[in-house]
């Protein structure tokens, strides 16, 4: 049987729903019940709790074979998922799938993914078989800036001029439920790019076009994005580590705009663009 963490999310429920569409079940980890009423119709099977619960995770973890680790950025994220890794394997899970990040690496100058890198070196340390999937920026991430683009046509980010080949979630959800489902990718680190590399210039362009109003990319000064976001997130260690992973990217690293063939070669067409995106979150952004 699979286990799966973060599967009301939107990487994670693609995932769920491609493993029901092959005829598997999986058992859901949710704190919320509510949240997975959906994965319930599925016909996945729902655990409630919480993953930092050791008692409960050893439970959950009974008669997994496969489990699927994404969680939440927070503080303790490393440690839970460091205990994950221990109670899989001591429960007999062959396989990790876990979702890290294409840029995670000891030094890149960001806690998210160094704590990834860390994550992974853990992982592959356990003797317990393992993939990492990694995608770059994420375009759902765009999202976070929907309401500015409805109200004043501005798309707000302190990301410069950098380019990102952008991957969207729905893509990476499938290569998970592939990398479940199927042997042969043990032991791969998957990096998920999209089919270009743009600069937000580039991206509000593309709105404009696609949304018929005009948008135009706004590139705040760092501290005052934070500011800002602490008004609508007030968890000071995620809203630093978020402007972190900004800073990083505006730096541009070659990893950010590199393009990768990966999501080809797995799932036999090209990785989903820019364009499509837009077209079928238009109404989130108009």
């Amino acid at each position: 049987m699979i286990l799966l963490t973060g599967a009301t999310g939107k990487t994670g429920m693609v995932a769920a729903a491609k493993i029901a569409a092959a005829g598997k079940k999986a058992r859901v980890v949710t704190r919320d019940a509510a949240r997975a009423t959906k994965l319930a119709e599925m016909g996945h099977e729902i655990a409630v709790g919480d993953a930092a619960d050791g008692a409960f995770m050893k439970e959950a973890m009974r008669g997994i074979k496969r489990a699927f680790l994404l969680l939440a950025n927070t503080q303790n994220q490393g440690d839970m998922e460091a205990q994950f890794t221990d109670i899989a394997k001591a429960a007999g899970v062959r396989h990790i799938v876990k979702i890290s990040s294409i840029e995670a690496h000891a030094g890149i100058g960001a806690k998210v993914p160094e704590m990834h890198a860390t994550s992974e070196a853990y992982i592959k340390a356990s003797g317990v078989a393992w993939t990492m999937v990694k995608p770059n920026f994420y375009m759902q991430t765009l999202l976070a800036a929907a309401k500015g683009i409805q109200a004043r046509g501005e798309l707000t980010m302190p990301i410069g001029k950098t380019r990102i080949s952008m991957i969207d979630c729905r893509d990476s959800g499938e290569i998970v439920a592939k990398t479940l489902l199927e042997s042969g990718h043990e032991g791969q680190s998957y990096k998920l790019t999209g089919p270009e590399a743009v600069s937000f210039d580039d991206v509000a362009k593309r709105m404009t076009a696609i949304l018929g109003k005009e948008v135009k990319y706004v590139d705040p000064p760092l501290p005052a994005y934070r500011e800002n976001l602490l008004k609508a997130l007030p968890d000071p260690w995620r809203v630093d580590s978020v402007c972190e992973i900004f800073a990083m990217t505006a730096k541009g690293p070659e990893i950010i705009s590199s393009i990768t063939d990966t999501v080809q070669k797995l799932l036999g067409r090209a990785p989903g663009g820019l364009d499509k995106f837009i077209g079928d979150y238009k109404a989130a952004f108009a």
